[in-house]
């Protein structure tokens, strides 16, 4: 039988890690007002950590992952959080990769253009 659009059939991650919260009892506690915020693990999000009473709690069994074919998304936590009022980042590294040179007899590696004046 063909599945409808967007896969309505997919429930999140199948398994969490072990001692980590199911995303239903996650979805409790925002409503009633314990998570103090979330941070979400690059790149797309499909791993994230409640802060709860000052400390880092997994989300695990049936946290909505990032699926190209299907409703479940991460960004659905995103808008949940923004509604309840509760603070979230992502946990990106935005620091310069260290300058690699190429060795003898590979290429030069392409430089970044800079238009004139933008410096």
């Amino acid at each position: 039988m063909p599945l409808g659009y967007g896969r309505p059939d997919f429930d999140g991650l199948a398994d969490g890690p072990a001692g980590s919260m199911p995303y239903p009892e996650f979805l409790t506690k925002v409503k009633s007002k314990e998570v103090e915020g979330v941070v979400f693990m690059p790149p797309s999000g499909n791993e994230a950590y409640a802060i709860i009473n000052g400390k880092s709690v997994r989300i695990g069994k049936g946290w909505p992952v990032e699926v190209a074919n299907s409703w479940s998304s991460p960004t659905w936590v995103v808008r949940i959080l923004q509604n309840e009022g509760i603070p979230y980042s992502y946990n990106y590294d935005l620091r310069p990769a260290p300058k690699t040179y190429p060795k003898p007899g590979e290429k030069k590696p392409v430089e970044q253009y800079v238009p004139a004046g933008k410096m």
